[in-house]
């Protein structure tokens, strides 16, 4: 009885290490070579730091307005140099609370809207529905975003991340 106490205990002890070990930091050991890293907030400050909404007031916000981000730059990088290119936008863009995903000329003007969800733990967010693609956060802080998804296309593995800065609030 003694041993299958002490098994089950170790086996305790390692399932409690392995769960552990996978944290919602932000952890940057599975980025993509090429993807920017950056800080990422803790769990409790991501709602309010990607919308300017905090889930947790019930949606309020600090400045009672949605906050918008600057696209600075993005990249497709492949291990297959036709699909690999440089992504420059000049857009700002805005996840509404009520997962509205809002795209804006640098006039203000609206130019197209998609729908964005919170992925597990809210590490990373899903576009239009589609759970297949997850975009994984590397830096979400209150100066930057950056996030990116990979995928197989043929025989060529594609990775897209974008960057997100200066935002302001309207």
């Amino acid at each position: 009885m003694k041993k299958i106490k002490v098994i089950l205990l170790f086996a305790f002890v390692a399932i409690l290490c392995v769960s552990c070990s996978k944290d919602d930091d932000g952890s940057k050991s599975n980025t993509p070579e090429g993807v920017p890293t950056g800080e990422v907030v803790a769990v409790s400050q991501r709602s309010l730091v990607l919308t300017g909404f905090d889930d947790a007031n019930m949606g309020k916000s600090l400045n009672n307005t949605q906050k918008w981000w600057l696209y600075d730059y993005g990249e497709i990088i492949s291990d297959c140099d036709e699909y690999s290119q440089d992504l420059d936008e000049d857009i700002y863009i805005g996840f509404l609370p009520d997962g509205e995903l809002k795209y804006l000329d640098m006039d203000g003007n609206h130019l197209y809207s998609r729908t964005w969800a919170w992925g597990p733990g809210q590490n990373s967010v899903t576009l239009d529905g589609n759970t297949m693609v997850q975009y994984e956060f590397t830096a979400l802080n209150e100066d930057e975003i950056i996030y990116y998804s990979s995928t197989d296309l043929f025989d060529c593995n594609i990775t897209t991340y974008e960057k997100l800065h200066e935002p302001y609030y309207e």
